[in-house]
């Protein structure tokens, strides 16, 4: 039926463990990849710490940066193959705005998913959740 169900956890208990997941969610969210067609060509761009402060240093301090980045494949199944590509300080800037827009609808998705949890009445309706958030 569901993870939760099928190991047998009362509302209570599936209620705590995913809220656990949903941190798990979130923080492998906007710490790992995201998509942005913001330059033109879409490219998935790492997002870890030390990239953000890549893509925000380029932005601020009005130099090149090198981000790491490869185009997205054709084939959704595919990995694109990732380089460290140069970037103007304005391409810097729009991609780093790009991430910050990318991570506000994550938070974003992190409170809706927080909610449901919370007003969820029965724990196939935490199975869903759980379904939307990993598949």
């Amino acid at each position: 039926m569901g993870i939760y169900v099928d190991r047998g956890l009362t509302l209570a208990q599936a209620k705590e463990t995913i809220k656990i997941e949903i941190e798990v969610w979130y923080g492998g969210k906007v710490l790992d990849v995201f998509d942005s067609s913001v330059l033109g060509t879409p490219h998935r761009y790492y997002c870890d710490e030390s990239s953000q402060l890549r893509m925000l240093n380029g932005r601020v301090s009005n130099i090149p940066m090198e981000l790491m980045c490869g185009l997205i494949p054709s084939q959704p199944d595919t990995d694109p193959v990732y380089q460290w590509k140069q970037h103007t300080a304005t391409e810097c800037g729009k991609v780093h705005q790009a991430y910050l827009t990318f991570s506000a609808d994550a938070a974003q998705q992190r409170v809706t998913y927080l909610n449901q949890a919370e007003a969820a009445t029965s724990v196939l309706q935490i199975d869903a959740i759980y379904e939307a958030m990993f598949g």
